[in-house]
């Protein structure tokens, strides 16, 4: 049986569903272990390859996510996107 990777900083096994996402031989831990050392590094990298935050979920996405439960929003939206969360994340990449 192979061992799967430890996470470094809870030396607890890592999820093995990344092993299916391998392309061109670069598998998803390269790219985590890759965005972790870039940003050890001083890269402005956001890792959002593997893991868990290692914050609390602000109060705010908590309230939003179960007023959305309460309210039947639960379904996909448009592919393009719930407007005013479209317009919202533009007023950041602008």
């Amino acid at each position: 049986m192979n061992e799967r990777p430890l996470d470094p900083s809870t030396n607890l096994p890592l999820s093995s569903m990344l092993d299916a996402l391998a392309v061109d031989g670069m598998d998803g831990w390269t790219v985590h272990y890759r965005a972790l050392a870039d940003r050890a590094a001083g890269g402005d990298v956001i890792v959002l390859s593997v893991g868990d935050p290692d914050f609390a979920t602000p109060p705010a996405i908590t309230d939003a996510a179960i007023k959305a439960l309460h309210d039947e929003e639960t379904h996909y939206t448009l592919a393009g996107g719930i407007k005013p969360l479209v317009a919202e994340i533009a007023t950041h990449e602008s």
